[in-house]
């Protein structure tokens, strides 16, 4: 199984990025985002191949798509599959988006902005990579998060805090999910949906 997911978001290239590539710096105006990990959590498994990361690389080299390759900046929907799935292959497709949120670098409201080509492209490589994914899926010369080149700067404190947050949201919402609203309609569901609120906030 390869997971991909679908993103619209910020890019861009930071310290702790340019560890991983040195030489190439994200941007708006380059095209679909073939990204590798979050700001902090790379999606490779430590010492297991990302074949999902193969698969759009092998993609992208036969459709004509305006890509970028890398680790990018802020958090990503990628994490929870990290963290909560067996799978290993993980990798995500991101449009590259201005003012995402509908706020600018000044904190004014505006609209968010992509450019059409991206939706283009990330629909010719998701295509693409359909038909490449009912054969064996080997993997590319040019994957970057191999087990000697993870992301040198992760604080397991940090990540641990992450995945406790990611814990506490399923606990609150569990419940809710099951039930199919958010609020309760009796009072043995305003117990069940208080447990699992306090259950969020304690971490058990």
């Amino acid at each position: 199984m390869h997971i991909i997911v679908l993103e619209a978001g910020l890019v861009g290239s930071t310290s702790r990025t340019r560890e991983i590539t040195p030489s190439q710096e994200l941007n708006y105006d380059s095209g679909v985002l073939i990204r590798v990990s979050d700001h902090e959590l790379s999606y490779q498994q430590a010492g297991r191949q990302n074949l999902a990361e193969a698969l759009m690389l092998h993609a992208r080299d036969t459709v004509q798509v305006r890509t970028q390759h890398g680790p990018s900046i802020g958090n990503c929907n990628a994490i929870p599959y990290v963290f909560f799935s067996p799978c290993p292959h993980v990798t995500s497709l991101m449009i590259p988006t201005r003012n995402k949120h509908n706020f600018d670098q000044e904190g004014y409201l505006t609209h968010e902005t992509i450019a059409l080509e991206d939706i283009q492209g990330v629909r010719m490589l998701l295509e693409r990579a359909t038909s490449l994914a009912q054969h064996e899926v080997l993997p590319h010369r040019d994957q970057i998060l191999l087990p000697e080149r993870h992301l040198k700067s992760h604080h397991a404190k940090r990540i641990d805090s992450k995945k406790k947050a990611l814990l506490g949201a399923l606990a609150w919402a569990a419940p809710r999910l099951r039930a199919e609203r958010c609020f309760p309609n009796s009072n043995l569901e305003y117990v069940r949906f208080s447990a699992a609120s306090l259950r969020s906030r304690l971490g058990v």
